[in-house]
């Protein structure tokens, strides 16, 4: 069972905002020394340090969040794990883009569903963009954290589910985008970069995907073979290189799942002077850019993109 954590930041919020610029080891060993003097146990105590420590490594990476005294943070591992605001923001301007385009439509984009929550830090900047946005995540630690915090980023409209992504897939009504950033380690621990070694395999939940949503966007391994992943998807309009600080930090796939799926002919077994037909899949945006750094107090200014297209044909042949 998970703490109430609500009532230890409101126990400990004083000492943690006295101290938040200090060396987190260093209040840790503090506390180990005086914390009964002080008033606070054991689970007290490192909760003050989860959140001293949160707070420094988001005021870097996800300053907006950082700025929100009442927020509670997760463990190490999620911090490290989660997107940057400068990634989580571009991913809004690109899903923006989307939304923008069909407002005037018959059907405009209301809907989202991220299915792999995490922390929920690209959540947070996507879901403002939708009327109904709901969030996925299995770890009920996350889910409890989400369902504080999200209301204090002005997410009040966002739903929180505890459970699989994949298994909510199956039984979740009909939405415009989904979101997916699957893992990217192995049952060892091992980091893998294929699509299909990554959980969810996004190559075998396209067919639920194409019934369940009008577009997808998943966040891949920046050492991904893009050429690859766009072959074996099908329905690839856009790719992203995305990065931050001259480093690469991710690969970005937005994907039509309305788009007819792409189908070699097969060549015919009897003599046919007729050379075999190939449906191709049309032209993908291919973008490489690097993101500055996120300012606290002004929007992120538009990233300059150098940009091509590329046909991508099913023909290994007609490359």
């Amino acid at each position: 069972m998970n703490p109430d954590f609500s009532a230890l930041l409101l126990k400990t919020s004083d000492f943690i905002a006295a101290h938040r610029h200090e060396r987190p080891d260093a209040v840790a060993l503090r506390l180990a020394n005086q914390g009964e003097k002080l008033g606070f146990d054991k689970e007290a105590s490192a909760f003050i340090v989860r959140q001293i420590e949160g707070w420094q490594k988001l005021s870097a990476k996800v300053p907006q969040w950082a700025e929100i005294p009442t927020l509670i943070y997760p463990p190490r591992l999620s911090l490290e794990q989660c997107s940057s605001q400068t990634a989580a923001e571009h991913k809004a301007r690109l899903v923006e883009e989307i939304v923008n385009n069909h407002k005037t439509s018959e059907a405009p984009f209301t809907t989202m569903i991220d299915l792999t929550g995490g922390l929920g830090v690209d959540f947070s900047f996507i879901a403002p963009l939708f009327l109904e946005a709901t969030y996925v995540e299995q770890r009920e630690e996350l889910v409890q954290l989400a369902r504080h915090n999200f209301p204090l980023l002005g997410l009040s409209h966002a739903n929180c589910l505890c459970g699989d992504g994949v298994t909510h897939l199956s039984t979740m009504k009909s939405v415009d985008l989904v979101y997916l950033d699957p893992a990217r380690r192995d049952e060892n621990g091992r980091k893998t970069v294929r699509i299909e070694d990554c959980t969810p395999n996004v190559l075998e939940l396209l067919p639920q995907l194409r019934e369940k949503a009008r577009c997808l966007l998943v966040k891949l391994s920046p050492m991904l073979d893009v050429h690859q992943a766009i072959t074996a998807l099908g329905c690839v309009t856009e790719a992203h290189v995305v990065a931050v600080e001259g480093e690469c930090k991710e690969i970005l796939l937005l994907c039509d799942l309305q788009m007819l799926q792409v189908q070699q002919s097969s060549v015919p077994t009897s003599p046919s002077n007729e050379k075999p037909q190939t449906q191709r899949a049309g032209f993908v945006r291919v973008r490489k850019g690097h993101l500055p750094s996120p300012s606290r107090k002004s929007k992120l200014p538009s990233a300059q993109w150098r940009h091509k297209s590329r046909d991508f044909s099913t023909n290994p042949m007609q490359r």
